[in-house]
This record gives C-alpha cells, structure tokens and sequence, in this order.
C-alpha cells in the first residue's frame, strides 16, 4: 500500500508532482523519493497549508496531501507580487471527463479509471502573468441523482467550467440547467466567469465522425452565454493549462469591475503569500 502525495519545490509557480511514498516508509525515503522526483536535495517537508507546518514524520503524511519540499529553507516567504484566491466548480453531465481534467491540472496525471465523482474539493498554488494564486477547484457528479445539490455547489464560486464531451451527444445541452442556475445566482450580484469546454479532443481527432460540435457552434454558444470557448483533451494534456488561465484571467478581470466581492471571499479564506484554486 502506498500514500498518494502531490509534492513541489519550493519556488514561485512549480508544478506539483505525485508520489506514491510506502506506508512503512520513513523521512529519509520520502526525502530519497523527492530528491529523485523533483531533481533537488532534498531535507525538510511543509504541508502546503496557510501556516505550512513542518512534517518531521512520515506518519503525519495523509493521503492526496499537497507538500512542499525544501533544500533546507523555510517555505519562500519573500515578498510577492498581488495575490489572490479563487474558487470554482466543474460542473456537466456524467462521463465528461470533469475529474480527468481537473486531475491532469491539479495533479498532471491522467486517470483512466475512476470512482464516479459525488464531489471532490482540491487546492493548488500557480502562477499566472507573475501573480501567485492558490486556486480551490470543487470537481462535481453529473448524475441526475445530484441535481439537487447543484445549487450549493455553485454558490459562492468565483465561477465556473462547463465541461461537454465533443463525442458525447446531449451532453452539451445538459449544460443549460447548469448556466439557467448561473443566471439566477448573477441576479443577486456578483459576477461570474465562465468557460465552456469541449473535452475529449483526442478522440474526435482520432475519429472525427464521433464530433458532436464544431468549433464555431461551440464559440457561438460560449458568446451566448457570455463565457470563452475552447476544446481541450485530458488524456494528452491539450489546453488544460490554457484553460485554467483563462480563467483566472476572467476573474481578475471580474474583479477589476466588482472590487469587493462578498459572496466569493471571506476572511478566512483570504491567504497571505498565494491565490488559491478549488
């Protein structure tokens, strides 16, 4: 049996990595694991929280852990620049790929099986144009026996993805309860960005009769609602990374126009070196 920990260096905008550290393992083999994972020499753990506590002992580690992994300094408290922290939901029918895709983002691995999701919360540091954001990513079911908690998965969200796969007819169309809850939630004030997703592009490529929408009808209807377009494949990685900043992109922009959002931020969940994603 082995813990599945997410682990990254200790400098602004790296990308974490996964490694599967034995339960009878001990310090010294995480910290062998980790030089090897991450090419350093490394000596000291933090849990990647809002306090970054020391790990001194494998048995603390918990299983889809975020650590941090130093040279033998503490975690990079230098000053930064702006800094935020945001919160979305993926959100569409069932058999989308919405966890492989949050998955090959957040963890930059890609599953092939995978327990039917009910809600899965994750928490990830990145770097978009030079700002720090630690990001907050609630990855849902599409199942109809969950539409009723669709609602408070929405609520207090800085926004959306709405995810359809390009070889799965109707799924697409599974989005509108999605975005008529979008509208009624913008009616109590605060605005919220969306991007509207084609998942699944390496299949339509490899068999393009299997294609449910073209581009240009997936732009029209992200312009309809406006939101952004575009396609992505979580099995090779295509656009994941693009996706994700454009998004964040959308909500420093919202943020911009609505300085004080009071529904999205609260303030324990304000941080103070990093923005994050759930």
């Amino acid at each position: 049996m082995a813990t599945r920990l997410a682990i990254k260096e200790n400098k602004e905008g790296a990308k974490s990595e996964i490694l599967m550290f034995p339960k009878d393992g001990d310090m010294q083999t995480f910290m062998d694991l980790a030089s090897q994972t991450l090419n350093i020499n490394a000596k000291r753990a933090f849990l990647d929280s809002g306090d970054q506590p020391e790990i001194k002992a494998a048995s603390n580690f918990s299983q889809d852990d975020n650590v941090i992994v130093t040279e033998g300094e503490d975690p990079n408290d230098d000053e930064k620049p702006e800094e935020m922290s945001i919160r979305l939901a993926v959100l569409g029918a069932g058999g989308v790929g919405k966890s492989a895709l949050t998955l090959r983002y957040v963890r930059d691995f890609f599953v092939t099986d995978w327990d039917p999701t009910i809600e899965d919360a994750y928490r990830t540091t990145v770097e978009v144009d030079n700002i720090c954001c630690q990001l907050e990513v609630l990855d849902t079911a599409g199942q109809d026996d969950f539409s009723a908690l669709r609602p408070q998965w929405m609520m207090g969200k800085d926004g959306y993805i709405f995810v359809f796969g390009l070889d799965r007819e109707g799924s697409e169309n599974d989005l509108a309860q999605y975005y008529e809850l979008h509208t009624q939630l913008k009616e109590e004030g605060q605005p919220r960005a969306i991007m509207l997703v084609g998942n699944k592009k390496d299949l339509v490529d490899e068999d393009p009769s299997k294609r449910i929408m073209t581009e240009e009808e997936g732009k029209a209807l992200a312009k309809s609602w406006e939101a952004e377009y575009i396609e992505t494949s979580a099995k090779t990685g295509h656009n994941i990374d693009e996706l994700f900043q454009k998004f964040i992109r959308q909500v420093r922009a919202n943020r911009a126009t609505d300085p004080d959002p009071k529904d999205t931020e609260t303030e324990e969940q304000q941080v103070d070196d990093c923005c994050i994603i759930l």
